[in-house]
């Protein structure tokens, strides 16, 4: 008989500040330092490399500005995992992909069941080639444009001043 509400974790770009996508794209990985996320990172960095396109990582952040100042510095967000038995992780959040789109900045990540809340707002890829495929299309300023701007509109609504209110409410 009890209201079930559900409540969206909120992005970290409190301030609103849009990404201004570089001449020369920078992409980029978020998350926690292995040996595993180092592999991934060197394959995806050699792979957009024979593109011309640079590839950065942040492992080591601590605070919320941390994450804000390197979303600043990147122009696309590459979510990849190498477990490929992962398609249904219901348990995985897309918070990395709603804090990219806060900036205006395209992630490519792999379609998994926790991501479909926002499911049209990343680019689906499933391997290194599809990243290389799809980044080489970002460089296109229209077609990188029209992908920002979506993803502006989308993670309006988790901002914080969004999600404060429906915590008022509750």
């Amino acid at each position: 008989d009890n209201e079930i509400v559900l409540i969206p974790h909120h992005h970290i770009n409190f301030e609103r500040e849009k990404r201004t996508r570089n001449d020369t794209l920078i992409g980029g990985i978020i998350g926690s330092p292995s040996k595993v996320a180092y592999e991934i990172t060197e394959e995806i960095k050699n792979g957009l490399a024979k593109i011309g396109v640079d590839f950065t990582t942040c492992f080591d952040y601590k605070i919320r500005q941390d994450m804000v100042d390197y979303y600043k510095k990147i122009d696309f967000l590459v979510i990849f995992n190498l477990n490929s038995n992962d398609k249904d992780a219901f348990y995985r959040h897309p918070t990395k992909i709603i804090n990219a789109a806060s900036f205006g900045i395209p992630s490519l990540a792999q379609p998994i069941a926790g991501y479909q809340e926002v499911e049209g707002f990343y680019i689906p890829i499933e391997t290194v080639d599809d990243i290389v495929r799809e980044v080489k299309q970002l460089k296109d300023a229209d077609y990188y444009s029209q992908w920002s701007d979506k993803l502006l509109k989308e993670a309006e609504k988790y901002h914080i001043s969004k999600i404060s209110k429906l915590y008022q409410k509750l």
